[in-house]
């Protein structure tokens, strides 16, 4: 968070930082956990951080007091998205349901 004087406000403030990633796995998006390396081992003077273990991946990220996957504000179940596909594949279609006919 900043300090903006002419406001006396704090709004927050994006950093981005370049890191070395020797498993190749992780994409942009990922919540990591970096590490600072030696000086001795930089390959580019930007490159000063590594990438330690990847937190979430992007996409798959769970609320801390469920345990249940979220995306936003709300929770991902996932039976309930697999039932509501099934049920959207086995509606009939608009041409197949027969027109009663109020005479």
């Amino acid at each position: 968070m900043k300090l903006d004087d002419k406001f006396d406000m704090f709004f927050n403030q994006r950093i981005d930082y370049k890191a070395f990633d020797k498993r190749e796995q992780t994409k942009v998006g990922d919540i990591v956990l970096l590490k600072r390396r030696p000086i001795l081992e930089c390959r580019y003077p930007l490159e000063r951080y590594e990438i330690s273990e990847t937190v979430y991946e992007l996409g798959r990220i769970k609320d801390p007091l469920t345990g249940r996957r979220c995306n936003g504000l709300r929770y991902l179940d996932e039976s309930f998205i697999a039932n509501d596909r099934e049920n959207q594949l086995n509606r009939p279609s608009s041409a197949s349901i027969p027109i009663k006919s109020t005479e």
